[in-house]
């Protein structure tokens, strides 16, 4: 079965003004998702921050989009310019604890 991608016009309008002052990246500021990126090892030495990459890595299942949109969709390629090596290295980097990094998210959500 396909996955049906239309948007009503609306929700469409919707997706056009998100950015990185959304409600969703309130939340995560609210949940302090730079903190836990650095208990987690998560750090970059240069180029977009971790916090900026991983906030777009969690708005990605929101707007019903794959990874490779970013390169190929107009929208998310003016949000932010990163190519797709950026990505890639982002979340193939083996001194990244991704594991404690669900961990530390999955036990904020749970005691709120």
């Amino acid at each position: 079965m396909k996955n049906n991608n239309i948007y009503s016009l609306s929700l469409q309008r919707q997706f056009e003004n998100i950015g990185l002052d959304s409600d969703i990246n309130q939340a995560l500021q609210e949940l302090k998702l730079s903190s836990m990126l650095r208990q987690s090892k998560i750090l970059k030495q240069k180029g977009y921050s971790t916090s900026t990459l991983m906030y777009f890595m969690i708005l990605l299942p929101f707007i019903k989009r794959k990874l490779c949109s970013f390169w190929t969709t107009e929208w998310l390629n003016q949000q932010i310019e990163a190519q797709k090596d950026t990505w890639y290295r982002f979340l193939n980097n083996e001194r990244f604890n991704w594991r404690k990094l669900v961990t530390l998210f999955s036990l904020k959500i749970m005691f709120l």
